[in-house]
C-alpha cells in the first residue's frame, strides 16, 4: 500500500473521464511543503454526484473533503498490515482488495477478481456445491453503519468498551468518514478506493461468522461472488 498512489489514483471515482484526476493533489500532498491538519475538529459535507448508468439505476458518487481523504490514505496506509490480516481471514470472499501497480490496473485498490470473471466463479461454485445461499444487500455502501467498522476490526464487545479510544484503527476510520459527511453515521461515499477496503472489512468479517455456523461448509466451495 502506497497514500501517494491511493491519492493519485484511488481519490475520485472511476466513472470521472482521464482529465479528472488527482495525480497533482498526490504529489503536492506528499512532498512536505504543507502540514495538512490531523484529525479536523470541523464537519465537511461530501460532493455528490448522480451517475445515470446504462440501462441501470443511478449511483449516488461521492467525494469527500481531501483533507479527510488524506487522512483516510495515512491510516490505511500505516495499518494495512493489520486490514490485510482481517480480509485475508475470509474463505470465501472474491473481491478482496489488492494494490494494482501501475499501469495494470487503473485503479491504486482493485478486487483480486475482476467484475468479468464473476459469472465464471459462479459457475464453478455451483458445479461443486449442492445447495446455493444467494443473497443481495440493497444500497449497500449507502446502508453501512459506520460505528460498525470498529466492531469488524477490533470485535463488537471491546469496540463498545473502547468507544473514545483513539488509539484504535477502528475507531479513527469511524470518526474521520463521519466527519467527511457532516456527522452522518450511515453511508460511506461510493467512488474511493478506501470505501471498497472498508467494505471488505465488514463483509470478510461477515464470512467469517457464517463460516462458523455454517461448520459443515467445506473451505474453498462456499464462495461469495
Amino acid at each position: 500500500m502506497n497514500s501517494r498512489d491511493l491519492i493519485a489514483r484511488g481519490y475520485f471515482p472511476k466513472e470521472l473521464p482521464p482529465p479528472f484526476n488527482t495525480i497533482s493533489l498526490a504529489d503536492f500532498a506528499t512532498s512536505g511543503k504543507i502540514a495538512f491538519p490531523r484529525y479536523p475538529k470541523r464537519t465537511a459535507k461530501i460532493y455528490s454526484h448522480n451517475h445515470v448508468r446504462y440501462n441501470s439505476l443511478r449511483r449516488n458518487l461521492g467525494v469527500p473533503n481531501p483533507v479527510f481523504f488524506l487522512e483516510i490514505s495515512h491510516l490505511l496506509d500505516t495499518n494495512w498490515s493489520t486490514v490485510n490480516q482481517i480480509i485475508k481471514r475470509s474463505n470465501f470472499s472474491k473481491s478482496k482488495p489488492t494494490h494494482t501497480p501501475h499501469p495494470q490496473r487503473e485503479r491504486s485498490i482493485s478486487p483480486v477478481l475482476d467484475f468479468y470473471l464473476i459469472p465464471v466463479e459462479r459457475a464453478k461454485n455451483r458445479i461443486a456445491g449442492r445447495y446455493i445461499l444467494h443473497t443481495d444487500i440493497s444500497r449497500f455502501y449507502q446502508s453501512i453503519y459506520t460505528h460498525s467498522i470498529p466492531w469488524a476490526i477490533h470485535g463488537k464487545s471491546l469496540a463498545k468498551q473502547q468507544r473514545n479510544d483513539m488509539t484504535l484503527l477502528g475507531n479513527n476510520l469511524d470518526k474521520i468518514l463521519r466527519n467527511s459527511q457532516d456527522g452522518q453515521t450511515l453511508g460511506i461515499p461510493i467512488g474511493p478506493d478506501t470505501s471498497l477496503v472498508i467494505a471488505e472489512l465488514i463483509l470478510c468479517t461477515t464470512d467469517i461468522e457464517l463460516e462458523k455456523r455454517l461448520k459443515n461448509v467445506s473451505k474453498g466451495r462456499l464462495k461469495k461472488v
